[in-house]
């Protein structure tokens, strides 16, 4: 319909997720995406993201500046990748990557990449996360968080809300680059969406400043020490 590969969502097998995904007391109604748990529109958490961008500043903005010709030199320009994803209450914003997939491949297709399709530094970058680093500018303007559910493309959102419902209960919570999902399930598919929502609904009820902490912490540890 969409020229895109749909993935259906796997059944439910652990029953721990099973009892939290029915016992959500912290909205009744998914259609009611503006009544988050305060601490996600505290002035904490905004405190801490921009706190953390203006720290890593520094360290991140030259890592971004040294990939950015190796991509230039195997595969030519555009060095970044931009794609639309789906924010905070349903909004969509434009998220950016550094580019590490070559430009034959076309993530508009249904074809899922390979790793002939993926460039010699984008191998480097996927495993230490680097591609992301351009989020850094998402999160600034307030788009993005440190720590959140992944953002997801609206059609995917569309997809998998038509099924379950909650899906749109991530929307509760500004996306992030770390998160719950993230540290529980690093290498997860699409088709494994229904165990990442189990953690990041969970994040999304639970989160606070302490826990956005010891999410960081595990997630350099993740990437740098695994």
């Amino acid at each position: 319909m969409y020229g895109r590969t749909i993935y259906s969502c796997s059944p439910f097998t652990d029953f721990r997720a099973y009892l939290f995904m029915s016992n959500i007391s912290f909205l009744s109604d998914t259609t009611q995406l503006n009544t988050a748990p305060s601490y996600h529109n505290s002035i904490k958490k905004r405190i801490l993201d921009v706190v953390l961008c203006l720290l890593s500043a520094p360290l991140v903005l030259p890592l971004i500046l040294l990939f950015l010709p190796f991509v230039w030199v195997s595969d030519g320009g555009p060095v970044f990748f931009s794609q639309i994803r789906v924010g905070r209450n349903g909004s969509t914003f434009v998220m950016y990557k550094i580019r590490s997939l070559k430009k034959t491949f076309d993530p508009k297709t249904d074809r899922a990449h390979t790793d002939y399709d993926v460039l010699a530094v984008g191998r480097v970058m996927r495993a230490t996360r680097m591609d992301e680093l351009p989020q850094w500018w998402n999160i600034l303007k307030g788009e993005m968080s440190w720590v959140g559910p992944r953002p997801e493309v609206p059609f995917y959102v569309e997809h998998f809300s038509e099924k379950h419902p909650e899906y749109r209960l991530r929307e509760l919570a500004r996306p992030g680059i770390a998160g719950l999902a993230q540290l529980k399930n690093p290498d997860a598919l699409p088709s494994h969406n229904l165990e990442k929502l189990i953690y990041d609904l969970e994040y999304v009820q639970r989160a606070n400043l302490w826990l956005d902490l010891k999410i960081l912490l595990r997630s350099f540890v993740l990437v740098f020490f695994k």
